[in-house]
Parts: C-alpha cells; structure tokens; sequence
C-alpha cells in the first residue's frame, strides 16, 4: 500500500459492528500493513478524590474499518484532527 488518508490526529468513526458509532483518535498509522492503532474514551470522566479518570482504551483496527470523521459544514476536504494529548494523560 502506498500512501493512505489517514495520519495521526485524525478522528475515525466505525460505521458499523460491535463498535458501531464508536469514535476514536488515530495515535498511528501503518500502510503497509493497512492498519491504524486508535485510542478511544468510554464512558464519562468523572472525578475520584481529587483526580479527573476517565477509562480510555486503545485497539489497533483495519482501514476498512473505520471512516474519517467529516465536520458537514466543511465538506470532505476538511479533515477533523483531534488536540494532541500530553503523555500525562495516556
């Protein structure tokens, strides 16, 4: 595979199956295996003593998996990236 539409940032969504509406942050991108690894939240964050927790996971998934997510103000040339996360926070 030669060059892909995904790049680390981006917001992906699975259209369909178990994870189905599910969203997700892309953190990597392989080509050549075709496959991304995405790090997604469940559930709400909510404070422990002090702390904000939240149960965040991550999966490596392929790219007929998922889609972009699309702002539809924007249209398909807008790509939506997500704010990258300090390592505190992974």
């Amino acid at each position: 595979m030669g060059t892909t539409e995904y790049a680390p940032g981006d917001v992906v969504y699975f259209p369909v199956g178990p994870f189905w509406d599910v969203c997700g942050v892309v953190r990597e991108v392989d080509p050549h295996r075709g496959e991304l690894r995405i790090d997604f939240d469940e559930g709400l964050v909510h404070r422990e003593g002090g702390v904000l927790r939240a149960r965040r996971h991550s999966m490596t998934v392929r790219f007929d998996e998922v889609e972009l997510l699309w702002l539809p103000e924007s249209g398909p040339d807008f790509r939506r990236r997500a704010p990258a996360r300090s390592a505190a926070l992974l």
